[in-house]
């Protein structure tokens, strides 16, 4: 189960997972939440009723207990969760290590002279984007720099949302006080950004820096091209259907220690980022 089949992050995820599923001789079923929290009940329900050996699942941008989640535990389904996982329940997972890449990526910032960092973001209370958010927030006390709450926005889900964002923190009253960099939790939402930035006559990275955040295949293309973190999303499927795999060869799955894998993700530096070139 994931949030949305048409992203190239998932459809890694995906792949991972079908490498390690098929030669042990498991098919997939793929659901997609939609990003709703309804579908993803409708889904969870459906896969209990079709009797699946197991379930793989990242949860959707809106949900926010896993009440439903407790369904699959109670009628004794091995569940493992994978990136966007729900903290509060006592199941294997696999996850990138977001907090740490983000202080990281906010020193490289800092490194290439950027004080006024601003953050675009998701919805705060998913787990990958709440790690995110304080891995900013705790950079800007390490570093000393200005925080500004007009310069963090969450739940923030495209393009378009992100380029209207950038352009209100350049807007006359806030003229004299205006980030120099942006920390993007997406690719997406970085490209928004970029595209606003142009459009305002600003350049990067000379007059604003951008960092994103999944690596995808258009970050090396664009001009400039894109920093961003590489969220190895291949490693993450593997690994998740291999714990499911273990799960499935023990007798009594549900008196173990978890598994938590934590993947540590790369901060690719490319030119929107880089002064120093």
């Amino acid at each position: 189960m994931v949030p949305k089949i048409d992203s190239n992050f998932m459809s890694s995820c995906i792949s991972g997972i079908e490498s390690v599923a098929y030669p042990a001789g498991y098919n997939l079923i793929i659901c997609q939440s939609n990003e709703t929290y309804k579908r993803e009940i409708h889904n969870i329900q459906t896969l209990i009723d079709s009797q699946v050996s197991g379930i793989l699942m990242s949860l959707s941008n809106e949900t926010k207990d896993s009440n439903h989640l407790q369904k699959i535990i109670d009628k004794n389904t091995p569940l493992v969760m994978f990136d966007r996982i729900a903290d509060d329940l006592d199941v294997d997972f696999v996850v990138n290590d977001d907090y740490t890449a983000t202080k990281k990526t906010i020193k490289h910032l800092v490194n290439q002279g950027y004080k006024k960092i601003a953050y675009i973001g998701a919805a705060s209370h998913i787990y990958v984007y709440k790690n995110r958010l304080n891995g900013y927030l705790d950079s800007l006390k390490e570093f000393n720099l200005e925080s500004n709450d007009a310069w963090i926005v969450t739940n923030i889900n495209s393009q378009e949302e992100a380029f209207e964002v950038t352009k209100k923190m350049f807007k006359s009253k806030y003229k004299n006080n205006c980030p120099d960099a942006f920390f993007c939790t997406s690719d997406i939402n970085a490209l928004g950004t970029m595209l606003a930035l142009e459009e305002m006559g600003l350049k990067i990275p000379e007059d604003v820096g951008v960092i994103g955040y999944a690596n995808d295949q258009f970050s090396r293309i664009i001009k400039p091209s894109l920093s961003s973190i590489e969220q190895h999303p291949k490693d993450l499927g593997e690994n998740s259907a291999k714990i499911l795999l273990d799960l499935l060869k023990q007798k009594n799955p549900f008196t173990k220690v978890h598994k938590r894998v934590i993947i540590t993700p790369d901060l690719i530096i490319r030119q929107s980022s880089n002064r120093k070139l």
